[in-house]
């Protein structure tokens, strides 16, 4: 791939695997599975594919910082700095401080403490908005915000256009994985209505 061994280990930094002898591989379980395999065979040769993607621009890359919410690492910690925390750690401190009450799945669902913690994230955050817990595209289009949450998405589209990351349209190939993207949709501090257009890239989600 390059003429030293620092050079392929630069370049293959940040690479994408997505095969392993001819066969495609999706995700980690799918690769320690097919490694395994191998394994067990004996087999004498690895033939690793790895899609390298290519050094950004300056001003793709702050835009890129900017779309992940990226702090630059070289930059001079901030007394600011709030850190995150999931909601599995949520849930695992709680059930410390507070033995005696249930925080599992069954008693407290997901759904609850999204809603909750949009709440306490923003004081924008519309009483509707507070009601429908899960934000989704359905209820969303019936609030009065609808607008906002509608920005926020040509935003993300607008972006991805600037990117080039959608080709033109193409038949599906034979044996060919679709991806079904879903919209995650979430209110910042500062009120902002932000909508990110994701999917997951597993097989087994996205039947051919």
């Amino acid at each position: 791939m390059c003429h030293t061994q620092v050079n392929s280990q630069q370049n293959a930094k940040g690479a994408y695997l997505v095969g392993i002898n001819g066969k495609r591989v999706f995700g980690k379980d799918d690769t320690i599975s097919m490694l395994r395999q191998l394994c067990d065979e004996r087999a004498e040769n690895l033939q690793l594919e790895l899609a390298v993607e290519g050094k950004l621009s300056s001003a793709e890359t702050w835009r890129a910082v900017a779309e992940h919410n990226i702090v630059e690492p070289s930059a001079i910690p901030d007394a600011d700095h709030q850190h995150q925390l999931s909601l599995a750690n949520i849930r695992c401190i709680s059930a410390i401080r507070y033995p005696h009450l249930d925080f599992s799945e069954s008693s407290l669902s997901t759904e609850e403490m999204e809603m909750v913690m949009q709440a306490i994230q923003s004081q924008a955050v519309t009483p509707a908005e507070q009601a429908i817990g899960r934000f989704t595209g359905r209820k969303l289009h019936s609030l009065s915000t609808w607008e906002q949450w509608r920005a926020g998405e040509h935003k993300q589209l607008d972006h991805f256009h600037d990117l080039k990351m959608h080709g033109e349209p193409v038949r599906k190939p034979p044996g060919a994985v679709v991806l079904r993207p879903h919209w995650q949709c979430s209110i910042e501090r500062d009120g902002a209505r932000r909508s990110r257009n994701c999917c997951v890239a597993h097989p087994a989600l996205h039947p051919c």
